[in-house]
C-alpha cells in the first residue's frame, strides 16, 4: 500500500464522501470529527494537527472508550481547556451512528496503524505524517499545548521548589504488560549510576506503576532507587497534566521515547531523551538530545511487534543497550545549558 492509499484509507470521510454525501446545510456548519488513537504520546501530537485543522473546521473529538482502557480518560484530561475542540465520548457516539452524517469530513488519527514503511523508506517527522492524514501542513511541536492553567503551573513550581535543580525521569515507563514497549525502557541500573555522578542533580521521578493481582502497586526493580538521597519518587502521586507541569517547570529530563518526549517538544525543553526501538526521525524533537542507543535492526516497531515482544523475540526487550559513558556525557554537557 503507497503512502497516498494509507492515508485516504485513514481519512474515513474520503472513502464514503460518494456513497454517503452530506447535504447542503450541515456543509455550511463545517464541522469535522477526530478519533484519536494510540497512546498519550499520540494524542499529543494530535493536538498540534487539531489546531491546525481548527484554522478551517469546528472540529469534535471523540474518546476512546474509557471502560477498556484509561487512555480515553488520560485523552480527555489532555483536551481539557482546549479552545479548538468539542469531546464526544465513545458511548454517546456509538448509540447514534447516525449523527456521523453531521460532519463534513472524519479522520482517523491512527498513524501507528499504517506506518510501518516510514521507518524504512524516507522517514519523516510523526508530526508530519499525522499532519498528511488529516491533510493539513507545517504542523509545529510548538502547537502541542495543553493549556496548562494559572493552578497548575502554581502547584508544579511549588512542588519542585524545595529540590536542587530538579531533573525529571521516568523509571516506570514502559514496565507495563504493553510487550511493544519492551525496546523503549530504560535499563534500571542506569539510574543508580546517575544519581552518584550527579549530587548536585535531583532527580524526580514520575510515570504510572503498574499493579500486581492484589492490586497492590508493583514496584518491582524500582525499590532500588529508593535509597538514593538525591530521587524524589512522585511516580503514581500525579495526573498527566501535573506532570507536564512538573516537566516546564524542572531544570530539566531525561526520558525515554514517551509522552513526555513529546510533551518536552511542544514546550521546546531541553533535555535528553534515549530511544531504542523507535526512531529520533520519526520521534525526536530538536530542543533535545536525542540519544540512540539500538541494535543495527532498529527500528523495529514493525511486522506484528505485539507477538514478536510477547514470544520473546525482542532482541532489546531487556531494555534499550544504553551507553552510559556516551549519555554521562551529554547529560554534563546539557547541565551546562540549562544551570
Amino acid at each position: 500500500m503507497n503512502q497516498s492509499e494509507q492515508f485516504k484509507l485513514a481519512n474515513i470521510y474520503t472513502a464514503i464522501e460518494e456513497t454517503n454525501p452530506v447535504d447542503a446545510k450541515t456543509m455550511a456548519l463545517n464541522k469535522i470529527l477526530v478519533k484519536i488513537h494510540g497512546g498519550i504520546g499520540d494524542a499529543l501530537i494530535a493536538i498540534s494537527i487539531i489546531k491546525k485543522l481548527s484554522e478551517e473546521y469546528e472540529i469534535d473529538v471523540i474518546l476512546r472508550d474509557a471502560t477498556k482502557s484509561p487512555i480515553g480518560e488520560w485523552v480527555e484530561e489532555l483536551l481539557t481547556n482546549n479552545p479548538f475542540v468539542n469531546i464526544i465520548h465513545w458511548h454517546n457516539f456509538m448509540s447514534n451512528l447516525k449523527s456521523l452524517r453531521r460532519y463534513v469530513k472524519v479522520i482517523l488519527l491512527a498513524g501507528h496503524l499504517l506506518d510501518q514503511e516510514i521507518y524504512y523508506r524516507d522517514p519523516i517527522h510523526r508530526i508530519d505524517f499525522m499532519g498528511n492524514i488529516a491533510g493539513v501542513k507545517d504542523c509545529k511541536p510548538g502547537d502541542i499545548d495543553i493549556f496548562l492553567t494559572t493552578d497548575e503551573n502554581m502547584w508544579a513550581k511549588n512542588k519542585l521548589e524545595d529540590y536542587k535543580n530538579p531533573v525529571i525521569i521516568q523509571p516506570t515507563t514502559l514496565r507495563d504488560p504493553w510487550p511493544t514497549n519492551q525496546g523503549k525502557q530504560i535499563p534500571i541500573d542506569v539510574y543508580p549510576k546517575l544519581f552518584k555522578d550527579f549530587p548536585d542533580v535531583t532527580f524526580i521521578g514520575l510515570g504510572t506503576l503498574i499493579l500486581d493481582k492484589t492490586g497492590q502497586v508493583d514496584y518491582g526493580d524500582m525499590a532500588m532507587l529508593d535509597d538514593a538521597p538525591n530521587y524524589v519518587s512522585m511516580a503514581n502521586k500525579t495526573t498527566v497534566r501535573q506532570a507536564i507541569a512538573l516537566l516546564k517547570h524542572s531544570t530539566s529530563h531525561i526520558v525515554p521515547d514517551s509522552f513526555l518526549n513529546h510533551a518536552s517538544g511542544g514546550l521546546n525543553k531541553k533535555g535528553i531523551v534515549i530511544f531504542g526501538n523507535t526512531s529520533p526521525q520519526v520521534y525526536g524533537y530538536n530542543n533535545n538530545y536525542n540519544l540512540w542507543y539500538a541494535p543495527p535492526c532498529a527500528p523495529c516497531r514493525l511486522q506484528d511487534p505485539v507477538d514478536a515482544a510477547a514470544q520473546g523475540d525482542c532482541c532489546i526487550k531487556d531494555g534499550i543497550p544504553v551507553d552510559y559513558e556516551n549519555l554521562k556525557k551529554n547529560f554534563t554537557k546539557l547541565l551546562t545549558e540549562v544551570l
